[in-house]
Parts: C-alpha cells; structure tokens; sequence
C-alpha cells in the first residue's frame, strides 16, 4: 500500500512539474531536450502503475488493455499540450504527444502481465528500443556541440559544421554557404526580409564574456548598395527584468560591397543597460538584424569571435 501511494505521488509530481515548470529561457540545448525526454518517463511510470494497481483495467481483456493504455495516454498527452497553451507556458507540441505514446508502451510490452505471441514481443522491444535511441539523438548532438562550443571558444561562430547551425534561431531565412567565405570552407548566408525585424541570434553559446575586450564579425555584402545593420547584445538579468530597449546593447553600423569587419567593444556592450551593468559573466544573446527594409536582401555572417586585443578602431 505504501509502495502505491508513494508512486502515485511521485506521478503527481511529475505532471505537476511537466505543466508548470521547465527549463529556463535561453537554457542549453541539452537540458532542453534532456527535459523533454521526460515526458517518456513521466508516462511509462504513469501507465505501469495504471495496469499494476487498477483492478478495473487489470480485467479488461488483453487487446482491450493495451487499446485502453494507448487512448489514455493519447488523451492525457494531448490535454497537458492544451492545458500549457492556456497557461501561457507553451506551444503545444506534436513531438512531446509521440514521446508520451511512446513511454506509454513501453509497460505493456515490457510487463509480464500482457502475453504476445512468440516472438512478437522480442520484436516490439526491439522496435521500442530502437526509438528510444532515435529520440536520445537530439540530446546527444546537443551535448556534442556544446562540448565543442566550449573547447573553441572564444570563437563563436565559424559555420564549419551543421549542428552549429542549432546554436542560431531567427525569422530570416539562414543556411551553410560555400560561396562567399571569409575563414574556412563555409559561412552563414542570411536572407533579410521585409519584416519590421529580420536576422538571426546566437542564443546557445559560452556567457562567460568577461575576459575579453572586443566582439568580432565579418558581414559580406553583396550589392553595391550599402546596407544598415543593428547589433544586439543582452545578459540574463536583462530576460528577468522583461526585455526593455534601455537595458540592452543595441549599436547600428552599415556595411558596404563586399567583405566588412565589424568590431564591437565590450566596454560599451557592459555600460550599455541605462540603469544598470550588464553582467559580462552572463550573456545570453548576440543578434544581427535589419530594421524595416524596403526590400529583401542577402548577408553572409563568419567569422564570429571575441578578442582580448584593445578596441582601437572598433565599429563598423
């Protein structure tokens, strides 16, 4: 009886935590995906405890009871999405329902309690195995590219690899490119929109910036008309305190045909916050982006690094 109630806590706990927590803003890519492999846990301990303490279930028929697991799993994986999206705590997503399926089958195949014929069952653990490999990928690339993130810092950002490419988010359309390079064999081509705001931010990267004097960046534009860009930079206290225009740094420079270095000083990036000092130890992201263009454009970003040099000449 204590070995029932107590799980059945812990279940309680576990949706708890699935609705009203999560990992933070900005948090690592691993974390995140570690977080979300919950969902296979949650409902593997939830389904086990449903065969193994509810009568009622425990004498439906053999395919009654694994119809029955699947339409409870389908349903209670489904709400909780609703229930996040009217909570304001997330999207709902069609990737943590299949997680959910999947941990719901996992009791059945794996319990005593349901016979399958022979050989099936070797087969479906198979099958079950195998995708729960496939969903442990993300979270292994993920803690792969920030081990390398890390061993090469302070470069940010040279686009020799597609993982990198997951560091990046943004509402301009950004992909690997061969054809304008200024360091390696890639770059970061960027198509800027009409949109209000368009480019793209790093915001899965070292936040320990504290050590270095100058941010560097190379921007290849390829018209003959110049092209008016905005840098921004912002730590973690700067999310905490509701994103406000005064307590980031926001720089506007303009890039001409061709290759441009631009190079940022991080002593104003640290005075930037009107009221406060950003927290260098602490920086959670760096974007570029256009403001209002009049009509689309085409960048290449490379060659993303911080510097120990003094900013003489810094700017763009």
């Amino acid at each position: 009886m204590i070995k029932k109630y107590s799980l059945a806590l812990f279940i309680f706990i576990l949706f708890s935590l699935s609705l009203f927590a999560g990992p933070g803003y900005h948090q690592t890519r691993s974390l995140e995906s570690l977080w979300n492999l919950g969902h296979i846990m949650l409902f593997a301990l939830l389904i086990y405890f449903l065969l193994e303490f509810w009568p009622w279930l425990q004498r439906q028929k053999q395919g009654r009871q694994i119809l029955l697991v699947f339409l409870i799993t389908l349903m209670l994986g489904v709400g909780i999405e609703l229930t996040q999206a009217a909570l304001g705590s997330g999207n709902p997503d069609l990737k943590d329902v299949v997680r959910d399926l999947l941990g719901g089958v996992l009791p059945p195949v794996f319990s005593a309690r349901i016979r399958f014929r022979s050989g099936l069952r070797f087969g479906l653990k198979t099958i079950l195995l195998l995708l729960i490999i496939v969903a442990l990928l993300p979270t292994g690339l993920a803690a792969l590219d920030e081990y390398r993130a890390q061993t090469r810092f302070p470069l940010l950002g040279d686009f020799e690899s597609r993982l990198e490419l997951t560091r990046w988010i943004g509402d301009a359309d950004f992909r690997l490119s061969t054809t304008k390079v200024w360091h390696g064999r890639k770059s970061l081509k960027i198509r800027l929109t009409t949109e209000r705001y368009s480019g793209v931010s790093l915001v899965y990267l070292p936040s320990d910036w504290s050590a270095y004097s100058t941010l560097h960046f190379h921007i290849y534009n390829p018209d003959s008309l110049p092209l008016t860009l905005t840098a921004r930079i912002h730590d973690a206290r700067h999310v905490k305190n509701g994103q406000p225009y005064s307590d980031r740094f926001n720089k506007r420079f303009t890039v001409h045909a061709g290759w441009n270095e631009i190079i940022m000083d991080l002593n104003e990036v640290k005075s930037a916050p009107r009221t406060r000092t950003m927290d260098m130890k602490k920086i959670k992201n760096f974007a570029v982006f256009a403001t209002r263009l009049p009509a689309s454009r085409v960048i290449y970003l490379d060659d993303v690094f911080l510097s120990k040099e003094p900013p003489s000449g810094a700017g763009g």
